[in-house]
């Protein structure tokens, strides 16, 4: 029988659900009622949720977290003395996005075991912010204000039910599909509505259901489901529901449909009646091609007149527009000089404010930076502190729980350093020591262990930067700036050329100038090729915009930005290329030193999961899962 998963969850790509699921050998169908869209929020209001300084944040899902980010824009996550999320799903997905430390209960993932932090208990007159989406649960609002803060709910997306037609269920499922997902009470609830047939909904009350509380469980039952086909999963989180249907061993079969065809009736017409219906096709026919030829002479007669009256008046508003610029010509020759003069005097000024602006987000991304550093370092502290609390647990355990739990911390410690800090080097040891930990316990587990094996060698194939080297590079690439030599300019000869006819025939000059003036009444000029002749003052703000540059490179560097830092690079070039001797030995060895930069991967992608992870946390749950062992029996 095949292991049929029907996952009804919003559309997303690549779900680590329906990944998982495939990967121990299920069959996934996905199935959306709902539509997750962005809430429109004003400017001015995300500028007052992030530049509000609270006590604390609370992040209610990965979806909330992902459209907050949407709707900050160029603001900076919330400043805020601790963040809070309900599960570690959550809770990776704002690490992620906010860069900032994250708490979230350790046992059980809903809103109840969050309210009962002891951070969310003394909490009489501060501020908290919570962010939601809109029709969700008020129990994190309304505890939080019996408890005396002053609370506000930043609802930043929505679900929309689909329409009927797209939410149908495919009569194809009724016999491939026996497991069911739900993961949230309103997803049911549109479900349950659409299982109503008496054929589906018998295929409904057959199927095995997994769902995260009891409030979806209780949806569920509304359709007749058996309660010993309603199964709960540890939380809403992709693993414990995979766990869950893992857990399964069977599935009550399903009957096979046993409708039968109608039968179709069949007609016969009489040749006669056929004939008739010929007659009269083909005489219709012969009036629509008539009706169509007629119109078809109307509308080309029509298109005719109405382009030799398109054509005269564009020939007269040539004339026109040709009797304007005539006399507009003289006026223009006396007015260009004073815009040029004003518009070196703009450009002066704009650029100069640039470099200001430049210079301010410089520092306060070096904050930024700073506040980062900070909350990486307070997540150390509390990933130390909940190690301790393990180790301390893990001496009442069995030897063999000792290792895995032992393996399993150093694990998951080492997929948290590799996301945040991104050091593959640190991660590699952690694993290392998760294997040989296990390896002393014999075969137990050899197949964690290969798949540790798997895992340090994929994280030894990624790619290392020398970041150091690089900044070194940047650096002395900015000190040669100075040393780079101008290209030289020569002067138009044309602009030098003497008049030797002017004394001979006064005549033929006026002629000549007049000509002059007629075929330069009219210039078509490029601005996208560079004046490549360049005052003292023009060298010295070129000068020091690349010295700009290469420092904005540095931080770019230094804040993984890769798009920024590949643009930076690029500007540089164009502008080296463009104003300088190309010839010149030291412009030659300044690019060949840039060009190397061209390309560079400055932030890798490594991955936020291990398989080895998952492995160990189900072989965890499994040993949890067993009876415990008498002393007495000396097993």
């Amino acid at each position: 029988m095949t292991q049929g998963v029907l996952l009804v969850r919003p559309e997303q790509e690549n779900d680590p659900l329906e990944l998982m699921l495939r990967e121990r050998g299920f069959n996934v169908y996905t199935h959306s009622v709902v539509t997750i869209e962005p809430v429109a929020i004003p400017s001015e209001q995300s500028a007052v949720w992030c530049d509000t300084e609270w006590d604390g944040v609370v992040v209610v899902s990965p979806t909330a977290a992902n459209q907050f980010e949407r709707a900050r824009g160029d603001k900076a996550w919330p400043k805020a003395a601790g963040y809070y999320a309900v599960g570690p799903g959550t809770g990776n997905a704002l690490i992620a996005l906010s860069q900032r430390a994250v708490t979230w209960p350790a046992e059980e993932h809903h809103s109840e075991a969050l309210l009962a932090l002891d951070e969310l208990m003394d909490i009489q007159g501060q501020r908290w912010l919570i962010i939601a989406g809109e029709g969700g649960r008020q129990l994190l609002r309304d505890t939080l204000r019996k408890r005396g803060a002053e609370v506000t709910v930043a609802e930043v997306y929505k679900r929309q039910p689909k329409p009927e037609k797209e939410r149908a269920i495919n009569n194809n499922w009724l016999n491939e599909i026996q497991r069911i997902v739900v993961s949230s009470k309103e997803q049911a609830s549109l479900l349950v509505d659409d299982l109503r047939k008496p054929k589906v909904k018998r295929w409904a009350m057959q199927c095995h259901w997994v769902v995260p509380s009891e409030r979806v469980a209780a949806q569920v039952e509304v359709l007749g489901v058996p309660r010993n086909h309603i199964h709960l999963a540890a939380s809403a989180v992709s693993q414990d529901l995979a766990a869950e249907l893992t857990r399964i061993k069977t599935v009550t079969p399903m009957p096979e449909s046993t409708q039968k065809p109608e039968p179709k009736a069949a007609t016969e017409s009489s040749p006669a009646t056929q004939l008739s219906r010929v007659g009269n096709f083909l005489n219709w026919l012969i009036i629509i091609v008539l009706c169509g030829s007629v119109l078809t002479l109307g509308a080309g007669g029509a298109w005719l007149w109405y382009q030799h009256q398109t054509l005269v008046t564009q020939t007269y508003d040539e004339f026109e527009n040709l009797s304007e610029r005539l006399s507009r010509a003289e006026v223009r020759d006396e007015e260009f000089e004073d815009r040029l003069a004003a518009r070196v005097a703009a450009d002066a000024e704009a650029q100069a404010e640039r470099q200001r602006r430049d210079i301010q987000r410089l520092q306060e991304r070096q904050e930024e930076q700073s506040d980062r550093m900070r909350d990486q370092l307070s997540q150390y502290d509390r990933d130390l502190t909940r190690l301790n609390q393990r180790v301390s647990s893990a001496e009442n355990r069995s030897s063999n729980q000792w290792l895995l739990h032992e393996a399993y911390d150093r694990v998951n410690v080492a997929t948290q350093r590799l996301t945040i800090e991104g050091d593959p080097a640190i991660a590699i040891r952690l694993l290392q020591q998760a294997r040989t930990l296990l390896a002393e316990d014999g075969s137990r587990h050899a197949a964690i262990v290969r798949q540790l094996d798997s895992d340090i060698e994929l994280l030894q194939e990624l790619p290392q930067v020398d970041y150091s080297g690089v900044l070194m590079l940047l650096q002395q690439l900015q000190r040669q700036i100075p040393e780079l030599a101008f290209r030289a300019t020569a002067d138009n000869g044309s602009d030098a050329a003497t008049d030797t006819g002017a004394a001979q025939d006064w005549r033929s000059n006026i002629a000549s100038a007049w000509r002059s003036f007629s075929q330069d009444l009219i210039k078509i000029q490029r601005h996208d090729v560079p004046v490549s002749r360049l005052d003292f003052e023009q060298q010295v703000h070129l000068i020091s915009r690349l010295e700009l540059h290469m420092q904005l490179a540095q931080q770019f560097l230094l804040r993984r930005d890769q798009e920024l830092f590949d643009d930076t690079i690029t500007d540089v070039e164009r502008l080296v290329t463009s104003y300088f001797d190309l010839e010149h030995t030291g412009t030659r060895t300044f690019l060949s030193s840039l060009r190397s930069l061209q390309g560079l991967e400055i932030s890798p992608d490594y991955p936020a999961q291990l398989i080895s992870r998952a492995m160990l946390r189900e072989k965890i749950r499994e040993l949890e899962d067993q009876p415990a062992t008498p002393r007495g029996d000396g097993s």
